[in-house]
Formats: C-alpha cells, structure tokens, sequence
C-alpha cells in the first residue's frame, strides 16, 4: 500500500478498503475510519481531534488488554517479566509504529522525512479505537492474536529490553 496522504475519492475508497482488509475488520460506520485517519488531512478542527483522541485512548486500552491476553495464551509456560517484554514489543510507541507500517496504514506527510513514531502510534490507536467502537473487541483481540503469532514465529530469541540487557 501506498503511504503517502489520500487527495480524492477515489484514493479515500481504495484507502478504506485496504485499511479494513489488513485489520480484519469491516466498518459499518466508515465514519469511525475516517475520523481515526483524520490527521491525514490537515489541519484539524479542535471537536474532530478532541474525538480522534478519545479514539486513541480506546484503541490504546483495548490494544494492551489484547496484547495482554494473546501474549498469555501464546507462551503458557512464559515468566511474567518475559510475557510483559513480549507485550511492550508491540504496545510501546516504537511498536506501534513498526506496526503501523507493517499494517500499511496510510501516513500524514508532517515533516520532510514523514511522519514520527508517536504519529504512527497515534494513528494506529485512534484507527483501534475506531475498530472497538465500531464492532467490539473480538476485532482487535483477533489482530492481536495474528500479530503475537506471526512474531512468535519469526523469534529466534526472546524478547529482551534495553534495561535487561544490561
């Protein structure tokens, strides 16, 4: 998919399309979608970024609980100090971010050298949020299940952070 921002209708479809594919989630209420991608057009008015905020905040919560829950039933014999690095792979800002692209969620053009970790993180929780809103939890726990599996895997070692390493 291409990362750069979505200009015409045809483009915001095709966009929308792919988006609900990669996530398994197909939207009843596009809007939702939409409002979640809002930051690729800018600039935003304060009610439509209040509203995308509150979507981050749901996407951010239900994306841990998710990752929580996948990470514990993927490694049964998994020390909780192991299950938490798997899981901040994936829920802190770097992971996020990595997933976003991974994902092929469309990217805000903000800076000459594209869009920050924190931008990517943001917009995947918000476009999470949307995903919670519109259609419930199972959508968000089966991506997460997807992505804990895929990442298990692809290991060759276990998860290890910087302060453990040292």
């Amino acid at each position: 998919m291409d990362h750069s921002p979505i200009d015409t209708a045809t483009d915001v479809g095709s966009t929308l399309g792919a988006v609900q594919e990669t996530l398994g989630h197909h939207f009843r209420n596009l809007g939702l979608l939409m409002l979640a991608l809002s930051t690729l057009k800018q600039p935003l008015t304060p009610e439509i970024a209040a509203a995308r905020q509150r979507l981050e905040f749901l996407g951010d919560a239900a994306w841990n609980y998710a990752l929580a829950l996948a990470v514990f039933q993927a490694y049964p014999e998994g020390a909780p100090g192991d299950l938490t690095r798997r899981r901040a792979a994936w829920s802190s800002c770097g992971g996020l971010a990595r997933l976003a692209k991974r994902l092929g969620l469309p990217t805000p053009l903000v800076a000459p050298l594209g869009p920050s970790h924190r931008v990517l993180a943001e917009l995947l929780e918000a476009v999470l949020g949307a995903v919670v809103e519109d259609g419930g939890f199972d959508a968000v726990r089966a991506l997460a299940a997807r992505v804990v599996a895929q990442s298990r895997e692809s290991a060759t070692h276990p998860v290890v952070d910087a302060k453990s390493a040292l």
